[in-house]
């Protein structure tokens, strides 16, 4: 059986009440409010996934269950979650609480914990027994693709074909969402190719999965703006001496219309000032030098570090042997399908989700026409969910009107 985790300072965790989720990152400092709930970071650390909790005296504890003549008697009261059971016939009434604002006061002030108190309204309602048990619910949970989902259920996008191992190519702008489900499902096996626009990554949902190193170290990037480079053979050539050559050209034009500048005021000068000025700047040089050694040195380790990632990233490209690719992402797909299509490997799935019908047509004419791909779909993700009840059927109001398109076809080769 796998040791159940604990909450660590610095994860992200997700909390759920009824139908409301929402995730925070954990500091032992900071403070998290949820439903009109304030809560220290502190009280959760150390605590374990999926424990319920509920609030006493401005503090979050691990909830003791209620004793089962209370809360489990379902022969008597059909408390739980039963099959077919809601809180249709709740009616809200000051008369449903035997005890007063005034009794209740008088236990706080004898010193009752919270659990005490909570049991005895529990006792003198006349309504409690009839709720539905996940009423009473105040969960922290881990996070992952499917409870993530449900925090981003306006935007519900679906992932297709991934597995561990594989090499996928990811191009969306859900904010990080999909590549983290891409990430979590491959299992920090294989190699996963995060494309994105400029410098533009937006991917800060990844760090709410509380990825380990090792199911980081299976992503890489790469900026769109170089695939140009990248295939007219440039890109690889340039990387490691390009950028590095910019900087220091830059660096010494402008030294030297400095040193210019320099020459023209000292010409000027009084020998006097500039003897002074020599001596100042003798004395702060051997500090200033070590320190900008040093800084030096940090901007080229970065530079060395960027330069070996972006290789690694277009050797994946290079070997044109991806597994999959997915795009989901508001920019028109028909110019990225187009460009990136050549490096999926035959016989290996594409998958394209849109907002709207018409890009992914002209995506599915591109395809088809060139003989791109077989086995094309173009679908509506959309489902209605419905309310089913005894006497009583409903579709769900609250909604999104749409869920999207998808097209899925398999690569080919001519």
């Amino acid at each position: 059986m796998a040791e159940q985790r604990v909450i660590q300072e610095g994860d992200c965790v997700l909390f759920k009440r009824d139908e409301h989720s929402k995730v925070f990152q954990i500091f032992r400092k900071r403070q998290i409010f949820f439903e009109k709930t304030k809560i220290r970071g502190d009280q959760l650390v150390g605590q374990a996934y999926g424990t319920k909790f509920e609030v006493q005296h401005g503090k979050l504890v691990a909830a003791v269950p209620l004793p089962e003549k209370s809360l489990t008697s379902a022969d008597n009261t059909g408390c739980g979650s039963v099959a077919g059971k809601d809180n249709r016939n709740l009616v809200a009434s000051e008369e449903n609480q035997k005890l007063s604002q005034e009794e209740i006061m008088k236990m706080k002030g004898e010193g009752l914990s919270g659990q005490e108190i909570v049991g005895k309204l529990v006792e003198q309602s006349e309504t409690f027994k009839t709720k539905t048990e996940h009423m009473v619910e105040f969960r922290v949970l881990q996070p992952n693709a499917s409870l993530l989902l449900d925090v981003y259920k306006q935007t519900p996008f679906k992932i297709c074909n991934v597995m561990s191992g594989a090499t996928v190519a990811v191009v969306e702008s859900c904010q990080g969402l999909v590549l983290g489900a891409v990430m979590e499902r491959m299992g920090g096996s294989g190699r996963v190719l995060h494309l994105y626009p400029g410098n533009d990554m937006n991917r800060h949902n990844v760090k709410n999965f509380n990825f380990t190193a090792e199911h980081m170290a299976v992503l890489h990037e790469f900026p769109l703006n170089k695939l140009a480079s990248l295939e007219n053979g440039t890109l690889l050539s340039s990387t490691s001496t390009g950028a590095v050559e910019s900087d220091r050209g830059t660096g010494s034009s402008d030294a030297v219309s400095r040193t210019d500048e320099g020459n023209s005021k000292a010409a000027t000068a009084a020998d006097s000032d500039n003897v002074k000025s020599d001596e100042v700047q003798m004395g702060d040089s051997p500090e200033k030098n070590i320190q900008g050694d040093s800084a030096q040195a940090d901007r080229e380790a970065k530079k060395q570090e960027r330069t070996e990632k972006l290789k690694a990233a277009a050797n994946i490209l290079l070997e044109k042997n991806l597994d999959s690719l997915l795009i989901a992402t508001k920019h028109d797909p028909v110019p990225l399908l187009l460009r990136l299509l050549p490096y999926v490997a035959p016989s290996r799935c594409v998958v394209i989700f849109c907002q709207h019908k018409e890009p992914l047509v002209e995506c599915y004419t591109q395809v088809r026409e060139k003989g791109l791909g077989v086995q094309l779909r173009l679908s509506e993700s959309w489902y209605r969910e419905y309310q089913v009840l005894p006497s009583r059927t409903h579709p769900l109001m609250s909604m999104s009107g749409t869920g999207g398109y998808l097209l899925s076809f398999i690569r080919v080769t001519s």
